[in-house]
């Protein structure tokens, strides 16, 4: 109740710019940065693990995608270079790595 009571003491200008921290990712570096979720995680293709997706990295390394650190994290360059392969294979290019992306790249 203190802190709802403090809050709402504040001018309206600080009320309005104060961010709230993001539930969704809550151990993430740039949490003040969080918005909503442009779309969901398709059903029909699973998820990746941390080792599936450093796999995934070596092999788009491998095609000459120039995606940095094979590390496991999907960053900008290798969202880039997901369409690119997702575009070439004839699948949906939306960038998401998934189960089907993984078993395509190895067998073409």
């Amino acid at each position: 109740m203190q802190l709802k009571a403090k809050i709402s003491s504040w001018p309206q200008s600080a009320q309005r710019t104060r961010r709230k921290p993001c539930a969704r990712i809550p151990h993430s570096r740039n949490a003040s940065n969080c918005g909503p979720f442009v779309t969901l995680w398709p059903t029909d293709d699973p998820g990746l693990s941390r080792a599936q997706r450093r796999e995934v990295q070596t092999l788009l390394t491998a095609r000459g995608h120039d995606i940095g650190e094979v590390d496991g994290m999907l960053g900008d360059r290798s969202r880039v270079a997901i369409r690119a392969e997702q575009e070439r294979l004839g699948q949906e290019a939306s960038g998401r790595a998934g189960q089907k992306l993984l078993k395509s790249l190895p067998g073409d």
